[in-house]
């Protein structure tokens, strides 16, 4: 773990599949110290994975749905769960590794509605790294900061088409989906 964007793909990866295997909770080494914690350790402003933990936290509940991909050999990563209370949404997880390959995921009838929150690398330095060195996140194509204020900006989705949900090269996102029978 550090504290760019690129360790938001393995931090993702692991609560999704770990969600999978029953577990409820994951412990970080650190909430703030080093380079690996939650918070920036002079700043205290959040680091990438820290807003990765914020939206599986809020958005994923416990109870894991089957969504399978065909195209996980080729850089898809996929998870779904119910949310707490079982009004009917349920969140996808879609962890796109591909520096080249957009995936279209085919949501289909299942859906009524849809809210997007697409995470992509912030102010990178490398080019060779197409950014994922940045300790920076955006959220939907903005950057995430906060401000004396309120160090905590506020994650506010994107509407999206129920029927397809589309995941750019090197982006993790999730979706919340209303209208889920499984999850009523």
């Amino acid at each position: 773990m550090t504290n760019r964007f690129i360790s938001s793909f393995w931090y993702a990866d692991a609560l999704g599949l770990l969600a999978t295997l029953n577990h409820t909770g994951f412990c970080r080494q650190t909430l703030i110290g080093g380079n690996y914690g939650l918070l920036n350790r002079t700043t205290a402003h959040p680091n990438p994975d820290f807003f990765i933990a914020q939206l599986f936290h809020d958005l994923m509940g416990e109870r894991v749905l089957s969504f399978t991909s065909d195209v996980k050999k080729k850089g898809l990563r996929t998870y779904a769960q119910c949310e707490s209370g079982l009004g009917g949404n349920a969140t996808l997880l879609l962890i796109n590794v591909s520096p080249t390959v957009t995936f279209t995921a085919q949501i289909g009838a299942m859906a009524a509605g849809m809210e997007v929150f697409v995470l992509s690398a912030g102010d990178g330095t490398k080019a060779k790294w197409e950014g994922l060195d940045s300790q920076h996140i955006k959220l939907n194509g903005q950057m995430l900061q906060g401000t004396d204020e309120q160090l905590l900006p506020p994650l506010v989705p994107k509407a999206g088409a129920a029927a397809a949900l589309s995941c750019g090269p090197l982006t993790i996102t999730f979706a919340r989906v209303r209208g889920v029978k499984a999850c009523e």
